[in-house]
């Protein structure tokens, strides 16, 4: 029974609006009082930090690459490229910077972006120059020193070899410093080089002297470029700039703090002024509600008091129809007399009431095997099944030996009462009649097991052979049967899909394979035997899962 929050307490309207009005100020507040996220503002913070300290590292390395023979362009790349990337993320200024601070902040920026520039185009000149430089710096000691053993022996060479080492010497000391008149005095090097060559018409062959002047010359050319150039390259500082941003942003990040924290105090005012009148409403509210809660009480009690009666007559209904699928099931000592045979059933309902049918039937040396499986498990199921059972029996007493003749009268019966109850179950159903070792099987069901005295096991599928009961008023063109031929220790095992299906605490099945070499390792023991050694297997197997459907398992052994 369904009761309305209404019919417990009626709260008033203007209450409703109050309360209504008093959270959504509420949450207001709240919100307002958590919109300064401190990891944005570190975060943020980190991102300039990196940037002054990516500064410094750039203008370290632009004055290694100047004065270091040997040296690589990658980090000033990098550099440059991690420069453009972080002042890219500072685009993203946080929401609580308001304002004329975000304002300066969008100047300080603007300002970083325009020297980045500079910077970055003072650079690709940079790189040129001190390309060349450093070439001829490396390439000149080099070319000295590689010159050939035989003109190293002859007297031009011992002329040239002072000269040439003097000016080395002088070029690489005036590279490190601004001495003006070390530049005189390679220039007068240079001059005397110049003399030399001119006078020695075959110096030039012995050793390239001209290309050994070209580089000196270089070396004085771009020296004082590739200085001016650094100078101008260590003058473009953002440091400043970062460090002014900073400040603005330490800055507006302390007033948005102060604006935060009086948010807090407001709500928490506000909070507890709620408090202090919900309560009083309340208490006030709770006395009058507390007679009528009473009232309702005492209704549901009542109400539990008409359910358990009617629980009761319920369980007592589901008892009886257990009670009267245990009456039709057929007994031990009927079983007994079928001398050809040696029979063992088992089924255990997953409910109350279960949905699995079987029977045997011995009419006049034919032996009737019928099994089925009602769709679901409880009261129509088991009322389904105990149709099935009646119908089947009836159409025997009749002697009604042609499979299809039978399955089509039984399906349009039982087919008319499932109308008449207005349900959507039917149930699969094979009928297998054995009579001096011959076995037809008709119907369909799970797959029939017939098993040879040696264990050797064959699985006939019973697809094709019926259509499920219930489930069409006309089944007839669906309906052929097979025969089969048991000998002496021959025989069948019919089962329910509850023992193939049924699943372990990992939700694995139990499957039809396991099932047959159950079978197989047990067939020469006796049908008894053989049904406990599956039982106890699927016990085993299912461990303390839940058994979510109903078991069935029939074993039919000639004698």
């Amino acid at each position: 029974m369904c009761i309305s929050l209404k019919m417990l307490i009626k709260i008033p309207r203007n209450i409703v609006i109050n309360t209504t009005l008093f959270l959504l100020i509420l949450a207001w507040g709240i919100s307002k009082s958590f919109s300064l996220d401190s990891a944005t503002y570190q975060a943020y913070h980190n991102i300039i930090l990196q940037l002054e300290s990516t500064e410094a590292k750039l203008n370290q390395e632009i004055l290694r690459d100047r004065y270091e023979l040997f040296f690589s362009y990658d980090f000033l790349v990098q550099s440059i490229s991690q420069q453009k990337f972080l002042h890219y993320q500072l685009q993203s200024i946080p929401s609580f910077v308001q304002g004329e601070f975000k304002q300066e902040i969008l100047n300080h920026l603007k300002l970083q972006k325009k020297l980045m520039e500079q910077k970055e185009a003072r650079l690709e000149t940079f790189k040129s120059k001190n390309s060349a430089l450093k070439n001829s710096l490396r390439y000149l000691p080099f070319l000295i020193e590689k010159a050939s053993p035989e003109f190293q022996k002859q007297s031009q060479f011992k002329m040239l070899e002072a000269p040439l080492n003097h000016l080395l010497y002088d070029l690489l000391l005036y590279n490190l410093t601004p001495d003006e008149e070390l530049k005189v005095k390679i220039e007068g090097q240079i001059q005397n080089l110049h003399t030399l060559q001119q006078e020695s018409s075959t110096l030039e062959i012995e050793f390239p002297l001209k290309l050994a002047i070209t580089h000196a010359e270089i070396i004085l050319q771009y020296k004082p470029v590739v200085d001016q150039l650094t100078n101008q390259l260590l003058n473009i500082s953002l440091s400043d700039v970062d460090r002014d941003l900073e400040k603005v942003y330490i800055q507006s990040y302390k007033t948005a703090l102060t604006k935060i924290n009086l948010y807090r105090f407001l709500t928490y005012i506000w909070f507890l002024l709620g408090i202090l009148i919900g309560g009083y409403q309340f208490i006030k509210n709770l006395t009058k509600s507390n007679q009528k809660i009473a009232k309702l009480n005492q209704h549901i009690s009542e109400l539990n008091e008409q359910l358990q009666v009617e629980n009761f007559r319920m369980v007592a209904e589901l008892n009886i129809l257990k009670q009267m699928q245990n009456m039709i099931l057929p007994k031990l000592e009927e079983l007994q007399t079928i001398n050809t045979l040696d029979i063992a059933a088992y089924m255990e309902p997953a409910d109350e009431v279960g949905g699995d049918y079987y029977d045997i039937l011995d009419t006049d040396g034919v032996i009737t095997i019928g099994i089925g499986d009602v769709t679901g498990h409880g009261l129509e199921s088991g009322i389904l099944m105990l149709m099935t059972q009646t119908a089947v029996r009836t159409l025997k007493e009749t002697q009604e030996s042609d499979p299809v003749k039978f399955l089509t009268i039984l399906n349009r019966t039982l087919y008319k009462n499932i109308q008449r109850m207005n349900t959507d179950k039917n149930l699969t159903l094979s009928i297998l009649n054995y009579t001096e070792g011959l076995l037809m099987i008709s119907g369909q069901h799970e797959e029939v097991l017939v098993v040879r005295r040696e264990g050797e096991l064959q699985r006939i599928d019973t697809i094709d052979l019926g259509f499920p009961i219930g489930l069409d008023e006309e089944i007839t063109q669906f309906i052929s049967k097979i025969y089969m031929e048991l000998k002496p220790e021959d025989g069948i095992v019919l089962y329910t899909d509850g023992i193939t299906e049924a699943c372990n605490i990992d939700n694995q099945q139990y499957g039809l394979n396991r099932l047959c070499e159950v079978i197989r390792c047990h067939w020469c023991n006796s049908a008894h035997q053989i049904q406990n050694a599956v039982i106890e297997d699927l016990k085993e197997f299912i461990g303390n899962q839940k058994q979510f459907d109903d078991i069935t398992l029939l074993i039919l052994k000639r004698k």
